[in-house]
């Protein structure tokens, strides 16, 4: 597969940060994964345990970046090695630098769960949220990157006494950052080891579904897709091109908006109403496909996890099936857990103690490395 050439716009930071996301440069001269900006708070009542950061990286067009997120610590005593690190990918917040989650550190209840099972917490909140530009939304090697850059960052803080150890876990957006993670980790950040990835209803096929009106409840995102991929290559996607006259409006309308106010307008719109184009144009379609995890054709021997319920109301679990499929065919060491009747929600919870156990006998390489994903969830191997 050839990946098109991507270029990210610089957008004016949004309004309503905090003052440390304010008073960052938008690059820096330090190699990527180093941390430049650091901000202890309290995490559930425990101090000194808990920071925002922020961190050097690589834009989507390989120029230095800033990018924002959290570093979250276990309570107690590091074992032998240092903390291993879980790299937190999140879910779809939106594209406004607001919608960072290190802007609201309400977001990240996955990092209790994550320090109670002893392990460094660390979560970007992606290239241009929260920091300058426009956030290059479901843009495979820009999440990726992102996602390692803040766990090699962690790594070299020697206070933190973290390990080099590192699993990617990340759930819908999150899930589809963690899928391409395998793909650049070798070659883009040698200095980790990458054990084990976990990706919860990753959103794949997205030249079928991204850009379509058959789905209410895709629409929001669909304005989220349209922003982003215009955002990194204009000429090749203009929003004409892929979203209706009414869509077009709403899109500019929603540069710096989150999720709940994108799904907000899209629910005032009269019920006719069309958001996207019938069929997008070719060049909508290659951008799609170059970051479409069912189109990943490079191998790994990293262990991957994909999890999926059958109730999934966003992400039908066909998709998943799909890139399962395709994952094996590619030799990659790949299992997909299907949670019966459970959604796209639901199966975070359901699956969690069982995939935490899947994590570890991965990053440590002992133990019983044939984990049972439990009652009313179904193991599928290559």
């Amino acid at each position: 597969m050839t990946v098109p050439e991507l270029a990210s716009t610089t957008e004016p930071l949004g309004p309503g940060l905090p003052s440390f996301h304010r008073s960052l440069p938008s690059s820096d001269s330090a190699p990527s994964g180093t941390i430049i900006a650091s901000e202890a708070f309290d995490f559930d009542g425990v101090p000194g345990r808990a920071w925002r950061v922020a961190y050097t990286s690589r834009s989507i067009d390989d120029q230095p970046i800033v990018v924002t997120g959290l570093v979250i610590l276990p309570a107690g005593t590091a074992p032998p090695g240092g903390w291993p690190i879980l790299s937190w990918a999140h879910g779809t917040t939106g594209i406004g630098d607001i919608c960072a989650p290190s802007a609201d550190t309400s977001r990240m209840t996955p990092a209790r769960g994550v320090t109670a099972a002893g392990y460094a917490f660390v979560a970007t909140d992606y290239e241009g949220l929260g920091t300058l530009g426009r956030h290059p939304y479901l843009v495979g090697e820009s999440e990726a990157r992102s996602t390692l850059d803040i766990a090699l960052a962690a790594s070299r803080v020697r206070e933190w006494n973290t390990g080099r150890n590192v699993a990617v876990w990340g759930h819908s957006q999150g899930g589809h950052a963690a899928l391409f993670t395998p793909s650049i980790a070798t070659q883009y950040l040698p200095e980790i080891n990458v054990a084990a990835v976990v990706a919860g209803a990753p959103p794949s096929g997205l030249d079928g579904f991204a850009l379509n009106d058959e789905s209410v409840a895709l629409r929001p995102f669909s304005i989220l897709v349209a922003l982003a991929f215009n955002g990194i290559d204009p000429e090749r996607a203009p929003l004409e091109a892929a979203l209706s006259p009414v869509g077009v409006e709403l899109a500019l309308q929603s540069t710096q908006s989150c999720n709940v106010d994108v799904h907000a307008a899209v629910n005032a719109l009269p019920p006719n109403s069309r958001v996207t184009k019938s069929t997008p144009t070719e060049e909508w379609r290659e951008l799609l496909r170059a970051n479409d995890p069912q189109f990943i054709d490079s191998p790994s021997s990293v262990p991957t996890l994909i999890i999926h319920g059958t109730e999934d109301e966003l992400i039908p679990l066909e998709k998943s099936l799909t890139v399962h499929r395709r994952f094996c065919e590619l030799g990659r060491p790949t299992e997909l857990w299907i949670g019966d009747g459970r959604d796209h929600s639901t199966i975070v919870s359901a699956t969690f103690s069982k995939m935490m156990q899947w994590i570890s006998s991965n990053i440590a390489l002992s133990g019983d490395r044939d984990v049972e994903p439990g009652p009313g969830v179904s193991r599928t191997l290559c």
